[in-house]
């Protein structure tokens, strides 16, 4: 039975939220699962449950609410996301994107994406945020679901608070706070942030901004 499913929407503090739970979870929950993962769960023509090793009971990684409806309509999981500002995520993203074709540590890391993409080393923030797939990201990790339907939306903005809290709601032993691959320093290296970027980003990502002010909301009634 899948008890939590906690959807990591990238860039979204999510390696740190899965050292807690493989923390307060061991051996029952999956590997931080990725987006080949997935892919590889649609090849083999699976649900996310078939796919799962057997006495799996808590999932993470970046499953989109659709790949897990299976699991979310049969097992009601409590499933929990972390949101931030859309305009700072994609900043984010965009800056772990061309420091993953830069930097040869990284390349190793993930060759395949590597290959892919190394093409566009080159790419500007402006020309990587037009793009469909890197657009209002949060929403298309959400869907059909809103964040009404979680049993918990945090907000990267206060993480340690959050997670305080939940760790409280859910009985953890642990409720360690760390913070794991912060990388402000590449936005500094790779992004001019100025008034018209975050215009821009705010644009092209318009459901997100949205979707963020609804989990804003409804974090403010809790």
């Amino acid at each position: 039975m899948i008890r939590i499913l906690s959807i990591h929407i990238p860039k979204t503090a999510g390696s740190s939220f899965y050292r807690l739970l493989r923390t307060n979870y061991p051996g029952v929950i999956s590997e931080s699962l990725r987006r080949e993962h997935l892919m590889e769960m649609k090849e083999k023509g699976l649900g996310l449950r078939a796919y799962l090793p057997p006495g799996t009971e808590v999932v993470h990684g970046h499953v989109m609410a659709r790949e897990a409806l299976d699991v979310i309509e049969e097992e009601k999981p409590r499933i929990i996301a972390f949101f931030r500002d859309p305009v700072d995520r994609v900043i984010s993203n965009y800056c772990y994107f061309i420091d993953l074709l830069k930097n040869p540590e990284q390349k190793q890391q993930n060759p395949a994406v590597y290959e892919i993409n190394k093409h566009r080393i080159h790419e500007s923030i402006y020309e990587y945020a037009e793009m469909e797939e890197n657009r209002n990201v949060m929403s298309k990790f959400l869907e059909p679901l809103r964040p009404s339907d979680l049993f918990f939306c945090g907000l990267t903005g206060q993480y340690a608070r959050d997670v305080e809290w939940l760790a409280r709601q859910l009985e953890w032993k642990e409720k360690g706070v760390e913070r794991v691959n912060v990388k402000g320093h590449l936005r500094r290296e790779y992004v001019k942030e100025t008034q018209d970027l975050r215009f821009f980003l705010r644009k092209m990502n318009a459901d997100d901004v949205a979707l963020y002010r609804e989990v804003q909301r409804l974090r403010k009634a809790t």
